[in-house]
């Protein structure tokens, strides 16, 4: 499969444009530094098709620049670096149309992401009769902006080819240990395979003077040790938000509720007679029952049966010398027994409050006679 960088025909303007009276190496150069100097400022896309005559196979100046290894290598870190830069852009600084509309970012992530910048780059350097590799620093930029975008695996599977055809693991020098320890340090742990660059780590010669295979392992086990804290931090955060838009959702919920029953009894209230205003709405039929103090009707009652009892200690003791007395006692009993079912209506205990009262009247009136009966 071919990949190519962006805009072709765009390569082909930019190469023409310039002076035929220089030489390819010199429109080369004097659009290498024309690219790095729009790079440097953020013109992006300026930058981009400055840079295409470089890296487009289809150009007249790319035999140039793949003839020429310290000019070749300057272009392809700055046009590496102009892709991760194109692909961290926002969805604000990306334009509606242009060089750089979202199909263009698009074709660019999919250039990136599908290793097909890797198949560039490769392409580049096979070219080289004195290198028939890429230098270390090239393979671990192209791995590190594959991997920094989404695309460990496939990434992984490259490089597993490139060691492999370059017999790499055979070789002890130090542009081979470099590419083996970003294998090992990186490119394994970005695909979860931490257990796989241990042993690749223990197996292979992949120590370098600057540090031992010891110490590769002791560093490999605490970015494993950070991953998995980095990665139980991601998931508690995801959690924690979860838990707030939960609640903020009972919330709502909770306040859309509360909103509609107040509008509920409001409604009720209005459209209710004066009987309905003293029974009990639904949600205090299924509430769990506590104690409510009696109001200010109920007293009247309670105060009449608590003198009653009163009554009823007085009249005990009267009724030892008046029989007669004590039996007409006992049937006011009797009929207030029968009334007590009655008593949990409201509209009933009214009237019989009413009804106790003149009662009470007329059987004080009863006991100052008995009283006085009594005395005499």
């Amino acid at each position: 499969m071919s990949f190519s960088p962006p805009s072709p025909s765009l390569a082909s303007s930019f190469a023409t444009t310039t002076s035929t009276t220089t030489t390819p190496l010199q429109r080369a150069r004097s659009l290498y530094k024309k690219s790095r100097r729009l790079f440097l400022t953020h013109q992006f896309a300026d930058a981009n098709a400055a840079l295409s005559p470089l890296v487009s196979e289809t150009s007249t100046l790319y035999s140039t620049i793949c003839a020429t290894p310290a000019l070749r290598d300057r272009v392809w870190r700055l046009y590496l670096a102009l892709l991760d830069g194109i692909l961290g852009l926002t969805a604000k600084d990306v334009t509606a149309g242009g060089l750089f509309g979202k199909a263009e970012v698009e074709r660019v992530r999919g250039l990136v992401q599908n290793a097909g910048v890797w198949e560039l780059v490769l392409r580049a350097y096979a070219g080289d009769a004195r290198r028939m590799t890429m230098p270390s620093d090239m393979v671990i930029t192209v791995s590190t902006l594959c991997i920094r975008h989404h695309n460990p695996d496939i990434m992984r599977t490259k490089l597993d080819r490139y060691i492999g055809d370059n017999n790499l693991l055979a070789l002890s020098d130090a542009e081979s240990t470099k590419i083996l320890e970003h294998y090992a340090m990186r490119v394994l742990p970005a695909c979860g395979l931490w257990d796989d660059a241990r042993i690749f780590l223990e197996e292979h010669n992949v120590s370098s003077p600057e540090r031992t295979t010891e110490e590769l392992l002791l560093a490999l086990e605490k970015l494993r040790t950070e991953d998995a804290a980095k990665r139980k931090q991601a998931e508690s955060l995801t959690t924690s938000k979860a838990a707030q838009k939960a609640a903020a959702k009972r919330k709502q919920r909770t306040k859309g509720h509360s909103v509609a029953t107040t509008v509920g009894a409001a409604s009720m209230s209005q459209n209710s007679s004066p009987e309905e205003d003293n029974l009990p709405s639904p949600l205090t039929r299924h509430s769990p029952a506590r104690p409510v103090p009696p109001s200010k009707g109920d007293r009247p009652f309670t105060s009449h049966l608590a003198s009653l009892i009163n009554m009823w200690r007085v009249l005990i003791a009267a009724g030892s010398r008046r029989p007669e007395l004590l039996a007409r006692l006992i049937e006011i009993i009797l009929a207030l027994v029968l009334l007590i079912p009655a008593l949990v209506v409201p509209e009933t205990r009214k009237r019989l409050t009413a009804v106790l009262g003149s009662l009470w009247e007329h059987m004080r009136r009863t006991l100052a006679m008995a009283v006085r009966v009594s005395y005499v």
